[in-house]
């Protein structure tokens, strides 16, 4: 696989996404709110430990739990610009140029990968560090001994921001690659994408605070993971994505 073709899809789709205002904003918007949600909800359990309403010992559970939010940074995210990626192009009547090229198939997927991973994983960790940050200034203010992010909020940063910027940037790849209208591609995409989210979330926060129950649960996420790229990288061929056939 030939990185400078990579790099060059890549390339291109980050110009062609910085003109979409509509996309932008909803890119920028939700990471924001959810973020700010999270430095909220950081502060608030901060405050209720300093007034005595929460233990000492109960707050990592309570501080990890306002960090799962988070997780929904990279689904959304990886997920509406990975829905975009090959179906605008078939709109827009750019794709067949783009096939003519001397370009593999591999080439042309993982191109077309880097943006949504860029930005649902990058913008991941941007709020996570943001509310890390804000979680450190509101515990020293408060004179609270208490390690913060800790190891359950680097693991949710990570090991599970990443996956599931993973997860749902080749599931809507594959989708967007078969799909003709956006909104089709988005809808469906979003269909996979969200479940998925949904049991990670219900996962981590009904399991025991055990990182043997972690690790177990973190090898079924990778295994999902693993076949999905797979199952992408198989069907996603230059005929079937101009055709649009299943």
């Amino acid at each position: 696989m030939r990185m400078g073709r990579v790099w060059e899809v890549a390339l291109k789709d980050f110009a062609e996404l910085s003109t979409n205002k509509a996309a932008l904003f909803g890119l920028i918007f939700i990471p924001a709110l959810l973020t700010l949600l999270g430095v909220a909800s950081t502060y608030m359990v901060t405050r209720e430990i300093s007034l005595g309403h929460l233990s000492a010992a109960q707050a990592p559970a309570a501080i990890y739990a306002s960090l799962l939010l988070l997780l929904l940074i990279p689904t959304t995210n990886s997920t509406v610009v990975g829905s975009m990626s090959v179906v605008l192009e078939k709109t827009g009547r750019t794709l067949e140029p783009l096939l003519a090229t001397p370009i593999r198939d591999r080439e042309l997927l993982w191109g077309k990968a880097v943006p949504p991973l860029a930005i649902g994983v990058g913008g991941a960790y941007l709020a996570f560090g943001i509310v890390f940050l804000a979680g450190d200034i509101f515990l020293a203010s408060a004179h609270l001994p208490i390690e913060f992010p800790g190891g359950m909020g680097l693991f949710a940063m990570l090991v599970l921001a990443t996956l599931l910027g993973i997860l749902s940037t080749f599931v809507s790849l594959l989708i967007s690659s078969r799909s003709k209208e956006l909104r089709t591609a988005q809808w469906f995409s979003f269909i996979v994408a969200l479940p998925v989210f949904g049991g990670v979330i219900a996962a981590f926060a009904i399991l025991p605070h055990s990182w043997v129950d972690y690790s177990v649960a973190v090898a079924v996420l990778v295994a999902l993971t693993a076949v999905i790229i797979w199952w992408t990288t198989d069907r996603f061929e230059r005929v079937t994505i101009l055709l649009g056939s299943p």
